[in-house]
């Protein structure tokens, strides 16, 4: 059973890689990692670690060299 800081972090992630998605729809034009993690206020890290997450799930498509589109 997950405890209330869990599901909170979890919550967390869920609304984090879902705002980097809709802003990549947004965009409709390659959007580099930087440029995430400025406008999203997180390390590249974390930024390539959500994008993966909508890679897997064909969500967006990583075109090289950090820059990313909306699948």
């Amino acid at each position: 059973m997950m405890g209330v800081n869990q599901l909170n972090n979890y919550e967390h992630k869920l609304i984090r890689v879902k705002s980097i998605y809709y802003y990549l729809k947004r965009k409709k034009s390659e959007v580099h990692t930087h440029e995430l993690a400025d406008e999203f206020g997180y390390s590249t890290k974390t930024i390539v670690r959500d994008l993966r997450i909508l890679e897997y799930n064909n969500l967006v498509v990583n075109i090289g060299r950090g820059k990313w589109l909306a699948g």
